[in-house]
C-alpha cells in the first residue's frame, strides 16, 4: 500500500469516535484492515504495533481485543449489518463469547434470540483443567517473523499491554487448531 493511503488510514483510525456500537465496529474493522493488508516494514512505523503506540496509544491495550472481536465476528460470513444487529443486542463482548461458543450457523436473529437471555458466566469457561499431558516448547525467531507471527497471533487472541504479550499460550493453541 502506497505512503498516501497508510496516511490516510493511520488519519482515520486516529479520527474515529467509538462512542457507539456500530462506530466500534467500524473502528475495529479498519484496525483489522490495517493489521492485515498493509506491509508495515515498508512504512514509517515498520510494524503496525509501532504505529497505534505512535499514533493512539490511549488504545493500545484494546487494538488487539478489538480486532480479535472483528475476527470473531465473522465466523459466520454474516454482512455487516446483521453482524451490527446481534451488536446492539447482545454487546460487544456477549457477542464474541456467543460466537466463539456457538458451532452451528444460525441466522442472525435465531443467534440473538439463543444467546439474549444466557448470562456472560455461562459463555465463558473460568474453570481451570489440568494441564496433563502438555508439552513445552521455548525457541526464537528473527524480527522479521516474529512480527508476522505476532500479527497472526493477534487474530486468534494475544494481546500486547505495555510491550508485554498476555493470551499467547491460547493463541498459539487457537492458531494451531485451525491448521
Amino acid at each position: 500500500m502506497k505512503n498516501l493511503n497508510v496516511s490516510q488510514l493511520v488519519t482515520s483510525i486516529k479520527k474515529l469516535s467509538r462512542t457507539s456500537t456500530g462506530q466500534k465496529y467500524m473502528f475495529a474493522k479498519l484496525l483489522n484492515m490495517a493489521a492485515n493488508t498493509i506491509d508495515w516494514e515498508v512504512t514509517q512505523y515498520v510494524t503496525f504495533d509501532a504505529m497505534i503506540k505512535a499514533e493512539i496509544p490511549n488504545l493500545n491495550a484494546e487494538v488487539h481485543n478489538l480486532i480479535y472481536g472483528y475476527t470473531c465476528m465473522q465466523k459466520f460470513n454474516w454482512p455487516e449489518k446483521e453482524q451490527k444487529y446481534c451488536l446492539e443486542r447482545l454487546g460487544w463482548t456477549k457477542f464474541v463469547a456467543a460466537i466463539n461458543k456457538e458451532t452451528v450457523k444460525l441466522g442472525h436473529v435465531a443467534f440473538v434470540k439463543k444467546y439474549k437471555k444466557i448470562p456472560m458466566s455461562k459463555l465463558v469457561d473460568t474453570g481451570t483443567q489440568a494441564n496433563t499431558g502438555e508439552r513445552s516448547y521455548a525457541f526464537s525467531l528473527p524480527d522479521k517473523l516474529a512480527n508476522k507471527l505476532d500479527g497472526i497471533l493477534s487474530q486468534h487472541g494475544i494481546t500486547v499491554i505495555n510491550g508485554r504479550k498476555h493470551g499467547l499460550r491460547d493463541s498459539v493453541i487457537s492458531l494451531i487448531s485451525t491448521l
